[in-house]
């Protein structure tokens, strides 16, 4: 049965803790949308990134609920130490760890909301935000800034491909002198040039509609076959600044209008992508009603990456990068994770009061920041230190994952045999 001690203590908790993760919320979740916004070079709707903001805040709990148990207990059991509660309820003859009793449950209540943060919500909210590059993209085509403008849509390394687009002003829904590149890692993919063009996006299907485009030029390029493009024009060796020189020349000097220019007005290489022979025969037209281009910027699937499977996909991952001995494996590092973040919210609250009840100051700042700091900076380097470990394959994941854990249980141990033994009363 609770006793009065036990829910003056929880009430003081709980109280605290909920202010500090209304706090924490709100910073966190402002930090992580100017990011996104820094991010991508178009920023997307205030609605857009409003409706992003529910799954961030949630997915954000495995990082505000530890901290904010941690400094509401730190907060609570350093005014006690200040103001001589521990000392009169040891006088009275209550064991010296019974009032650190209750907050064994909140550390419960904690563990479990941060582990359905780190492994439910948290794989949502990270497919969420990167549907978001996809978004943006259809943002900016919808309402399009004024004025001349050059931005930069980049995809993933290797064969995902990226988009430049540029125009000199939007006229109506008409966008005048527009310029389109699309490459990636090989090279130039395709350029697409029109004197006036009206754009429109379908985010789902991935497709880049052109409307009422008026000297359309469409050209492909097969980026796979610049070497041999090259070989049956020269042979003999040839260095990369010629082969860059051969790929630059050989297209229209239009096509980069909106490219960077050394000090000479030449284009500086290194703003071009190379390109091979072009794909099949250039479009071009006086008008075109309706221009179809497959875009897979930012595709809507799920991302295949580890902070986006369930706990249980991670696992079967861990099985297999152990059978196929692979060197790095983002499965058991995002596994080591998610448990040590949710163990943090059992572990550290209680650290944290155990730190500051041993602090007889009546500056109470001064017993937070001895509760706080230590916890904080001993658990959480450890946890990413064990993280890199587990990724590395030079730990398994079943070791790395209780590396943080059983440090900080085993101080929590100490200190509270210090106490049994009346050292620190």
């Amino acid at each position: 049965m609770m006793s009065r001690l036990d829910i003056s203590i929880l009430r003081d908790v709980m109280f605290t803790a909920l202010v500090c993760v209304l706090g924490l919320t709100f910073i966190f979740t402002a930090l992580s949308l100017y990011q996104i916004v820094n991010r991508f070079e178009v920023t997307p709707h205030f609605g857009t990134l409003m409706s992003f903001a529910p799954s961030l805040w949630v997915s954000l709990l495995p990082m505000t609920m530890p901290m904010s148990a941690l400094f509401a207990a730190t907060l609570v059991f350093g005014r006690m130490r200040s103001e001589r509660e521990l000392l009169l309820l040891a006088a009275s003859g209550i064991s010296p760890w019974r009032p650190f009793l209750m907050l064994l449950p909140i550390g419960i209540l904690t563990a479990a909301v941060s582990w359905l943060g780190v492994s439910v919500f948290g794989p949502d909210a990270y497919a969420e935000r990167h549907s978001l590059q996809r978004q943006a993209l259809a943002d900016f085509i919808e309402n399009p800034p004024q004025g001349p403008r050059e931005l930069h849509f980049p995809g993933k390394s290797g064969a995902e491909p990226s988009i430049d687009i540029s125009y000199a002003e939007i006229e109506g829904v008409a966008y005048k002198d527009l310029r389109i590149l699309v490459y990636n890692d090989l090279g130039l993919l395709a350029t697409l040039s029109a004197d006036q063009a009206s754009l429109s996006y379908q985010r789902h299907s991935g497709t880049m509609v052109l409307t009422r485009c008026y000297s359309p030029r469409l050209i492909e390029f097969e980026p796979s076959s610049q070497l041999d493009a090259w070989d049956d024009d020269k042979s003999g060796d040839v260095s990369t600044d010629e082969f860059a020189a051969h790929s630059i020349d050989s297209r229209p000097e239009k096509e980069f209008a909106h490219l960077d220019r050394n000090a000479d007005g030449r284009l500086d290489r290194d703003e071009v992508p190379a390109a091979g022979r072009p794909a099949g025969t250039p479009l071009v037209a006086d008008k075109i009603n309706e221009l179809r281009v497959p875009f897979t910027f930012g595709s809507e699937e799920e991302p295949n990456a580890p902070k986006a499977m369930g706990t249980s996909r991670l696992i079967e991952d861990i099985r297999k990068d152990i059978e196929a001995r692979t060197k790095q494996r983002g499965a058991a590092a995002e596994l080591v994770r998610r448990t040590g973040l949710s163990a943090a919210g059992l572990l550290l609250p209680l650290l944290g009061a155990l730190l500051a009840s041993l602090i007889n100051h009546p500056n109470r700042l001064f017993a937070i920041g001895v509760g706080v700091i230590p916890s904080a900076l001993g658990y959480y380097p450890l946890m990413t230190a064990a993280t890199t470990l587990a990724e590395n394959g030079q730990l398994a994941p079943t070791t790395a994952m209780l590396i943080a854990p059983v440090v900080t249980a085993a101080a929590c141990t100490a200190i509270v045999f210090g106490m049994i033994r009346g050292r620190w009363v």
